[in-house]
């Protein structure tokens, strides 16, 4: 399981307000490119501004925030906090930085707290550099965690905009119970915990820009949870207010999803997939990516081995014998597009044992499986023209498809043999499988791959097998390999009559699934300049400023040969050559290599 990554609490103004925002000032805390975390700095590495503890808390650099990708990834590191239950909200840091010349600013920052540290961040900002007020809060469910782009934004108060005095604390504050709480819950809150920031910047419109269409500073991130676990999405967005939100569910909005932060309660299984938000304000919209939400059930279930399922083949017929049991396997996803039509996918799936067609109904309607993912599927068996599959349907409480994982390598693909073509308890037994047919040549009497349908496949013994083109890849209308090729793809099945033991296809998904092996002449090509000729001299190595003499010749030669042995046809270009230039091809020697001669001398 993946680890779930602890809740951040925003309490405060949602973020409002930016299209082009400038950067104002920012603090990365690095000192130069020394390599050394703990040789940080308070002086911006952008703009103009100051940064320094306050209520009594020390400073120290350590390293810095995930964010920050520098050698030297330096970040600020405070202690010495007040004592359990005295002067909240005073002890922290304090940035001073002037808006003069600009409106609408917003914070950002990392923040990361010890586990015995204080886990409520208070944010205080001043207009006249003495009187504070605030203006959100954090918190941390668990120390030892950056929790990156916070964002605090000050549009709302108008007294922000071109203001020298403007400045901002970030300060420990008490928790609902009237002290100080422990970023850890198992630890004891104390004053020599730690806080440290990184990446601390204030952001801006240049004064007098106008109204700004909304735009997404922080992306929903994608989580993982265990079935009955809470979820919670957040979007940081800036524009021209009022922003305002719409949460959508695999592309369908989501009922009373309207605010910057989505939560869901107890989620269920079917919930699993992609969630993403729109903001919209007066002057446009922005849509955030996609976060995948993966659900993992809360008592696993017995998987299946699919080499079990393939048992269940009648080997007369070769027809399921068990359409009535629910199974549950989990594998590898094989195909790079999905073989049907919307709102259904057709997928192929594979685990350590074999391989099998996974047909689900309305299954577009929450995600597509892309090759690499890892997914749970719990289905019936059935088949579709001797293709035996599982059935998941999206109306059917009692089956899904679950993703797992993603960005996981295929499995090594099975050799397919031709002659197998004969067997069909082996071709059965590798239906739904990744396989590889390799030295394999197409007729190639039309040069390219049709739309849709089947081309056959010869191998070395000229022996054939059906290739199917699915009209959903990206194969037809590309040209075929005009020499030897291996195809990957998974093995399907197409047979109408019965018994089903017929119509086995190896069924490509992409273009880049079929590679050509057919290797090019390896050309040598020599120009020993030693080919000067003068009428009674030597040959020589020497070129002339004045060129070629009448009576001189000079000569280039060409080597080709072939890696493979095969034979070359050589054609020889006579266009633009002056008359007395031409080329003499020779006939290949013992080792099939062709000597070309080019040969040329000025007129007399």
């Amino acid at each position: 399981m993946k680890k779930l990554l602890p809740l951040l609490l925003v309490l405060g103004w949602a973020a409002t307000g930016a299209q082009a925002q400038e950067v104002i000032a920012e603090w990365n805390f690095n000192f130069g490119d020394d390599a050394d975390t703990s040789t940080g700095t308070t002086a911006p590495a952008t703009g103009a501004g100051t940064a320094v503890p306050i209520g009594g808390v020390t400073e120290s650099f350590f390293s810095g925030s995930i964010r920050d990708g520098a050698d030297d990834d330096s970040g600020w590191n405070l202690s010495g906090f007040p004592a359990q239950g005295e002067l909240p909200q005073t002890a922290g840091a304090e940035f001073r930085i002037s808006t003069e010349g600009y409106q609408d600013v917003v914070l950002k920052f990392d923040w990361r707290t010890s586990n015995t540290a204080a886990n409520w961040l208070q944010v205080l900002f001043t207009t006249d550099g003495t009187t504070w007020q605030p203006a959100g809060r954090f918190q941390s469910a668990q120390g030892g965690w950056w929790f990156t782009e916070l964002v605090v934004d000050f549009a709302p108060y108008d007294e922000t905009d071109n203001n020298p005095n403007f400045a901002v604390r970030l300060v420990s504050d008490f928790g609902d119970s009237g002290q100080y709480e422990p970023a850890n819950e198992g630890s004891n809150y104390s004053p020599n915990g730690t806080w440290r920031f990184d990446l601390v910047s204030l952001l801006g419109f240049p004064l007098g820009s106008g109204p700004v269409p909304a735009q997404i500073i922080t992306q929903p991130q994608s989580l993982t949870v265990r079935e009955g676990e809470d979820a919670t999405f957040t979007v940081s967005a800036v524009g021209t207010p009022p922003l305002e939100y719409q949460w959508f569910f695999n592309d369908s909005p989501i009922e009373g999803a309207t605010n910057a932060t989505l939560t869901l309660d107890a989620v269920t299984l079917l919930q699993a997939g992609f969630y993403k938000v729109r903001v919209v304000n007066v002057i446009g919209e922005v849509e955030s990516d996609p976060a995948e939400l993966v659900v993992e059930p809360d008592t696993p279930p017995s998987l299946t081995p699919i080499a079990e399922l393939r048992k269940l083949v009648d080997p007369v017929t070769f027809l399921p014998t068990d359409t009535d049991t629910i199974f549950t396997v989990e594998g590898i996803v094989i195909n790079h597009v999905s073989l049907t039509g919307m709102p259904n996918v057709l997928f192929y799936l594979q685990d350590d044992t074999a391989g099998i067609a996974v047909y689900w109904r309305g299954g577009a309607n929450q995600f597509i499986p892309e090759a690499g993912d890892r997914v749970r599927v719990t289905a019936r068996l059935a088949h579709f023209n001797g293709l035996l599959e599982l059935v998941p349907n999206t109306s059917q409480a009692d089956t899904g498809v679950w993703r797992i994982s993603t960005g996981n390598p295929l499995p090594a693909p099975t050799p397919l043999s031709f002659a197998a073509k004969y067997d069909p308890a082996t071709l059965e037994a590798l239906e739904g499988s990744y396989v590889v047919a390799e030295n394999v040549t197409f007729d190639t009497t039309d040069p390219n791959f049709p739309s849709s349908g089947v081309v056959q496949l010869y191998d070395a013994t000229f022996e054939t097998f059906a290739m199917y083109v699915d009209g959903r890849t990206d194969i037809g209308g590309q040209p075929k390999p005009r020499g030897t090729a291996t195809v990957y793809g998974v093995l399907g099945q197409y047979d109408r009559s019965d018994p089903r033991s017929d119509g086995y296809q190896i069924i490509p998904t992409r273009y880049a699934d079929i590679v050509s092996t057919e290797k090019p002449p390896s050309i040598v090509f020599t120009n020993e300049l030693a080919n000067l000729r003068r009428p009674g001299d030597a040959v020589i190595n020497q070129f002339t400023d004045h060129g070629l003499a009448p009576g001189e010749s000079l000569t280039s030669t060409l080597l080709i040969s072939d890696s493979e042995g095969r034979p070359i046809q050589i054609q020889t270009p006579t266009d633009g050559l002056p008359p007395t230039a031409h080329w003499e091809v020779g006939p290949p020697d013992a080792d099939g290599v062709i000597t070309a001669t080019f040969t040329w001398s000025p007129d007399a």
